[in-house]
Formats: structure tokens, sequence, C-alpha cells
């Protein structure tokens, strides 16, 4: 199913995902995407707070993809193999970076980028609609375990930019994800999970 990304800024939301939620649940076409320059009250999984720090990139977008509830799983991988590649594009060493299972990305051992994926069913089953929210700590980082990829980049990063080379290795890796190519991108994925993580993924 071809789509076009639809991208819109705000200077300050909520939330990116629950706007784009409201939006999937008002029938807004896939390819809608939610950039926020800040959030008051971002959130991963389970509800935990993300602490968004200005310079930083979050944003949620909005896949119509016509699939069966079983196959939502399948989107972390897609968004995380998506996502490891724009960061590691902007790397001077991207063997810094490794994915935790099944939603973070951490760079030389510490969390620079969360991944959020929520979806709706429709009464036979199928997705109605995925909406997939990422955090990453661009410019900056919170105290504590935490990195930012400007620490690890060859250039200066913006969130416009990072945005766009997001979006375009998001487009690719979904549609190979369409094209039924997913065990080839689940390799990817495997290849680079932490070492602590591949025992689970192995079991998988």
């Amino acid at each position: 199913m071809s789509f076009q990304w639809t991208v819109e800024i705000f200077e300050d939301l909520v939330s990116t995902q629950d706007l784009a939620k409201v939006r999937a649940d008002s029938g807004a076409p896939q390819g809608l995407v939610i950039h926020a320059q800040g959030q008051k009250a971002g959130y991963g999984r389970h509800g935990r707070a993300w602490v968004s720090l200005p310079g930083n990139l979050f944003l949620s977008f909005l896949l119509r993809p016509n699939c069966e509830a079983r196959n939502v799983e399948q989107m972390s991988v897609v968004v995380g193999v998506a996502l490891a590649r724009a960061m590691q594009a902007q790397m001077i060493d991207p063997s810094l970076l490794r994915l935790k299972s099944p939603n973070d990305i951490f760079l030389d051992g510490k969390k620079a980028a969360g991944i959020l994926i929520e979806s709706s069913l429709a009464p036979d089953h199928r997705v109605e609609w995925i909406v997939a929210g990422i955090g990453v700590n661009l410019q900056s980082a919170p105290e504590g375990p935490f990195s930012a990829l400007q620490t690890y980049a060859a250039e200066p990063l913006n969130s416009n930019s990072f945005r766009a080379e997001f979006l375009k290795t998001m487009r690719s890796v979904y549609s190979d994800w369409q094209a039924g190519e997913f065990e080839s991108i689940r390799a990817q994925w495997n290849a680079l999970l932490r070492d602590e993580d591949k025992v689970y993924a192995a079991g998988d």
C-alpha cells in the first residue's frame, strides 16, 4: 500500500502519542506524523514517564496495515530496526548501538531512545490502526544511565533533519515488512541485540 508521510509539527503537546491516537480514531490516513518540539507528559511502555528535554525528538506516526492482530508485535522489531539504522547513520562508531528487547536503544551501554507501539483492532480481529511513538535523546539526556546521540555523532544534529532521515528509513523497512520480509528484518534486529538479550531472542 503506497502512502506519503504527512508531518504536523507542534511547539508543545501533552503527548504526541495521545494526539496521534485521537487522529487515528477520527479516520486520519496512514502516514500521519505528529512531531512535537516539546512534551508535557510523554510516556513509554506501561505508562512510564519519558523525560522530554528540549532539542530531542518526540514523534508518533500512524500506520494502517492490512494484517491480523498477531502481527502487531512484529512492529516493535520493524520500528526498532528502522530507528537503529537512522541513528547509526549519524554515528562515528555505529557498533556502539545496541537494541534492548523489546523497545529500547542503547548507545555505549546507556539508554538513548525508546519505542511505544499501540493499536486498535476491528471486531474481526484485524488491525484498524497502529500508532508508533519514538523518543530519541538527540541533543541531550536526563541524568542517570542515559545517553544522547549527539555525543556519538559526526555532525551537529537537529530534530527536523533527523526526523526526515528516520521517516525515510522507516518507509523502506515498513515496505519490506509488507512484502513479507519480516524474517530478514528480524535477523537484523537480532544482530543488534545486547548480548544479555540474545538468549531471550533465541528462545522467542
